[in-house]
């Protein structure tokens, strides 16, 4: 699994640009609203909606990493971060969730069907990130999570992904 984060990490960081086929509207959109916010004259013609979007997380969470390195490279850290952050939410769920004897083979079996599937190449980043964050709640999710908890993952998860705050919320 170390192995196979590296190589796909590394190619995602020395291409010219990450070359899923969503991806680059998610960027396009974190770059507009980066500029909205600091120099809203070289974007005429867009704004700010003033009210709830779902699947807006990816775009602001790029935009926010867009103020510390050029656009493209956001997008790569971006990848990037998601890719990794795959790692303790399935090591955390299979601890909680699967015997002993068979972690490590569910945790690669799961890495490969939530963080490497056909919708990470399609660039189907808010719907990734809407499922970790319900797989991270899962993944805690016991008698004792408290109402808190769960708004805030309900709230985060709205802004990921609609269809997976309906998921979440059913």
């Amino acid at each position: 699994l170390a192995i196979c984060m590296v190589i796909i990490c590394g190619a995602l960081l020395i291409a010219d640009a990450p070359y899923l086929h969503d991806f680059g509207e998610w960027l396009y959109q974190s770059q507009i609203l980066k500029n909205l916010l600091v120099q809203p004259e070289v974007v005429p013609g867009f704004s700010i909606i003033p009210y709830p979007v779902p699947n807006s997380l990816p775009t602001v969470l790029m935009a926010i990493l867009g103020f510390f390195m050029p656009g493209l490279w956001a997008g790569k850290v971006f990848l990037v971060l998601l890719l990794i952050a795959w790692l303790p939410v399935i090591r955390l769920f299979v601890r909680r969730h699967v015997d002993n004897a068979l972690r490590p083979s569910t945790t690669l079996i799961m890495y490969a069907l939530l963080a490497l599937p056909t919708f990470f190449w399609y660039g189907f980043v808010s719907y990734q990130l809407a499922l970790l964050l319900f797989t991270w709640f899962l993944a805690i999710d016991d008698a004792r999570v408290k109402p808190a908890s769960i708004f805030l993952f309900s709230v985060a998860i709205f802004f990921a992904h609609a269809v997976g705050f309906v998921v979440f919320v059913a």
